[in-house]
């Protein structure tokens, strides 16, 4: 149970005597050599581990998570038991600091699908795989019924809403909580947990108003989340006219204005004459002149 130990070869000639010749006796005497040969012990197997130390053979993380494995080399006494990583498939991505030899790793999920992360020995006698662990990758989305809706008015009432929902791997994400992470004076969440939840809108003071809301998975496996911006767009409180009743002889205007919330998102207004009366709007849109016909009404 060593790295290495040393082995000496040792050959020898024996003397060996010739036939007389010439009345002479010839003889060669003893002759030895020998040589030192290391032997050293290989790496023969290998167990991927993750940080406490348990094999894994099949791991599941999420689209931007990381987990830690290590590879042990066995026999542990090897002469040189580092051990090389490989990876099979492009939905990890793995990162160590000897280059690709070393005994730890960390794995990063690039996004979702199926990847092999494969152990051989770094010695280079054994080419063979010596260890496997398979990775599934999640992916987690979430997405919204509509991006864009309307604040409520400044009394509170009219309120607008949005369906926020998760996936996994395009399957309706249970395990998942949501927060408003940003503009929670100007929207409520209808649950914190759930597949689907509603965002309803409340009142805001200017023209477009950004809330963050946040779903992270709550399953064990890691905390991944992501996030969706909301835009609110402050309607149109209600509008003051100069004049809410007159009377026109014909051939006739009066010029009438309208007062309204310039902090609206869209404070233009659209003027309808209706019978015999039309109606020139000015270049603001917040006033015109009310034309009276040829014609009684």
């Amino acid at each position: 149970n060593k790295q290495s130990a040393t082995a000496t070869i040792v050959a020898s000639v024996a003397p060996v005597y010739k036939s007389k010749i010439s009345g002479y006796s010839h003889a060669f005497t003893n002759a030895t050599a020998s040589k030192s040969i290391e032997v050293r012990q290989q790496v023969t197997g290998a167990t991927i581990q993750n940080a406490q130390s348990k094999t894994e053979t099949s791991i599941v993380i999420y689209e931007d998570a990381t987990y830690q494995l290590k590879a042990i080399a066995s026999p542990n006494y090897a002469y040189n038991n580092k051990l090389n990583w490989t990876v099979v498939g492009d939905a990890i991505s793995v990162s160590h600091s000897d280059s690709n030899s070393g005994d730890l790793i960390t794995v990063t999920g690039v996004k979702p699908g199926n990847a092999t992360i494969q152990v051989t020995a770094n010695d280079g006698i054994v080419t063979t795989v010596l260890a496997e662990c398979n990775v599934k990758v999640k992916g987690l989305r979430v997405e919204a019924s509509t991006a864009t809706i309307w604040a409520a008015r400044s009394n509170g009432t009219n309120p607008d809403t949005t369906i926020l929902s998760a996936f996994i791997d395009d399957v309706p994400a249970t395990s998942v909580k949501w927060e408003i992470v940003s503009g929670g004076d100007y929207a409520t969440l209808s649950a914190t947990t759930g597949a689907n939840v509603t965002l309803t809108s409340k009142k805001t003071s200017i023209k477009l108003q950004n809330v963050k809301v946040r779903a992270t998975t709550t399953d064990a496996t890691a905390n991944i989340y992501k996030e969706l911006t909301i835009t609110l767009k402050k309607p149109v409180d209600g509008i003051e006219l100069s004049k809410t009743s007159l009377t026109l002889f014909k051939n006739t205007s009066y010029r009438v204005t309208a007062s309204i919330n310039e902090t609206a998102y869209n404070p233009n207004l659209t003027w309808v004459g209706q019978n015999a009366v039309t109606a020139t709007v000015d270049t603001n849109s917040h006033g015109a002149s009310i034309n009276a016909g040829n014609k009684a009404a």
